[in-house]
């Protein structure tokens, strides 16, 4: 789904600490199944030692988790805002949210694919199941994930700090 490169993100990056956001990235090191506990961890360290609320920020396979804990009850509180890259609903056959999980979120939500992505259709979906503040990004092209920074290197970056700066 989604290669996990923290480099990937450079564009974005740069975007966001020339804005003066503060950034922590992490790669999931688990089997695909429990890489959302990563995520729980560093959400666990970040509140200890950092912040008590932060904006979660994930592509492919990282969307998913990201969305999955704005619907995890433990964690929901602690989150400002999702944004969420080429999160597919369903992937081969496994169903990572239904559409009442969805409404489960209250933090506002961004979620941004590419026209030709095979999740497109998702992410449209997902968008209208979800009662929060959402917006939703279509972006040219058939990039996934992160491959998107490359055919929209400006704007991408650009329309994400403002739904940030607008939270």
């Amino acid at each position: 789904m989604d290669t996990n490169e923290p480099d990937e993100w450079d564009p974005l990056v740069d975007t966001l600490l020339k804005a003066g956001y503060s950034i922590l990235q992490y790669s999931y090191n688990r089997d695909k199944n429990d890489c959302l506990h990563d995520l729980f961890d560093v959400m666990d360290y970040v509140k200890r030692n950092i912040s008590k609320r932060f904006i979660l920020v994930g592509a492919s396979r990282g969307g998913v988790i990201s969305l999955k804990s704005a619907i995890n009850p433990d964690y929901r509180n602690d989150i400002s805002a999702v944004i969420a890259l080429s999160a597919p609903q369903v992937y081969e056959g496994e169903l990572f949210y239904s559409d009442e999980d969805l409404k489960l979120i209250t933090s506002p939500v961004f979620l941004i694919n590419s026209e030709l992505d095979d999740a497109v259709s998702d992410t449209e979906k997902m968008y209208e199941m979800i009662e929060a503040k959402k917006e939703i990004m279509i972006c040219s092209g058939n990039g996934h994930g992160t491959e998107m920074f490359r055919d929209n290197k400006d704007v991408l970056p650009a329309s994400i700090e403002i739904f940030i700066s607008n939270i």
